[in-house]
């Protein structure tokens, strides 16, 4: 025999499992015998369509479409800038490999830091260079360790190539371009 709350639940429960339907069903006509004072030609009343809103697709670098030509980057050499530079952003292929998410030349450029293919480095400090280029001051981690360096962005005249200098040597990049790079 079934509790009175386990039947209310029960009854809860196919409301919810009844709302989750399709497109709302219009209300049958049903006899006066059935609905108690309802006319027999009557039909229930039906709420009015509610849009659901989308949400918003989240910016993603995808990929890198050819940014304008540069021609200055924003402030001057020796100012300190609030985020890398947006000539910067975009997904880079190094030394010549493949823009594959599963390459270990990968690199991503954002406002907030740099992503490579184990390891994210957020800027602490990033200064204006000379010509086209900046200097980062940046905090890293990955495969559970955390260490700072300083490095060097330089981007190419053409926004095609970069290099990322460090205390290990220096890279050289080029921009990925379509979906088939990533």
């Amino acid at each position: 025999m079934m509790t009175t709350t386990r039947k209310a639940a029960m009854l809860a429960a196919l409301t919810m499992l009844a709302a989750c339907g399709g497109e709302p069903e219009r209300a049958a006509e049903v006899p006066a015998t059935n609905r108690g004072d309802i006319a027999p030609t009557a039909t229930m009343p039906q709420p009015a369509p509610v849009a659901t809103p989308q949400p918003s697709p989240m910016p993603s670098p995808g990929p890198s479409a050819s940014p304008e030509p540069v021609t200055a980057l924003p402030g001057s050499p020796g100012a300190r800038l609030a985020e890398i530079p947006v000539a910067f952003h975009g997904v880079w292929a190094g030394d010549g490999t493949r823009c594959a998410r599963s390459s270990d030349l990968r690199l991503e450029v954002a406002a907030n830091g740099l992503t490579f293919y184990e390891s994210f480095a957020r800027p602490i400090a990033i200064t204006r260079a000379a010509g086209r280029a900046i200097d980062v001051e940046l905090e890293l981690s990955g495969e559970g360790e955390v260490w700072r360096e300083r490095q060097t962005l330089t981007l190419g005249e053409d926004n095609r190539t970069l290099q990322r200098r460090h205390e290990r040597g220096t890279l050289a990049y080029s921009r990925c371009d379509t979906e088939e790079d990533l």
